[in-house]
């Protein structure tokens, strides 16, 4: 991926202008000849049209599995920690799995940067207040916790007894 801004680099601007130039000159661009400078938005309108863009469908995806949710019995979560390898920061992805008219549903609730320890305490933590943007109630409701055999997850669900109806691990073999 490459940033916005190379969006300003000269070198963009000259590639961008060159091509307007061949449109202007076979005829494909009738009006005013344009300049490149004009054409080319501004890094911070792209980030922010894409932000805008993201959230909107966010909000949409929410209130879908709001919706959906409200007839689902069962449901699972599968937590994960996760590093980045540029940065070296550690993030947590929530995942919730159900089935709607017979068939498999799977959506990524969150990934946040995870930036305390990763004790059982704070992963039930994280996990509770993730639910409960999505007005899911994990006291209320069945959930089947899928993780790997970390400890951290192991002392977290043992921590919040009520938090867990059923735990399952899965054995990663590297």
């Amino acid at each position: 991926m490459r940033s916005f801004n190379s969006v300003r680099s000269d070198g963009f601007k000259q590639i961008c202008q060159v091509l307007i130039d061949i449109g202007y000159k076979y005829g494909l661009m009738k009006t005013i000849k344009p300049s490149a400078d004009i054409l080319i938005p501004d890094c911070t309108n792209i980030s922010g049209t894409i932000k805008q863009i993201a959230n909107e469908y966010r909000l949409k995806m929410n209130e879908i599995l709001r919706q959906e949710l409200k007839q689902v019995k069962l449901i699972g979560i599968s937590t994960d920690y996760w590093k980045s390898s540029y940065a070296g920061d550690n993030y947590l992805t929530i995942n919730i799995h159900y089935t709607k008219d017979n068939n498999p549903v799977t959506y990524m609730l969150k990934n946040i940067l995870f930036s305390g320890t990763k004790s059982g305490e704070n992963n039930v933590r994280a996990i509770k207040i993730i639910l409960k943007s999505y007005d899911i109630d994990p006291e209320e409701t069945h959930i089947i916790y899928l993780t790997d055999n970390a400890l951290n997850f192991i002392s977290g669900s043992q921590a919040s007894k009520r938090l867990v109806k059923l735990l399952v691990f899965f054995l990663v073999h590297r």
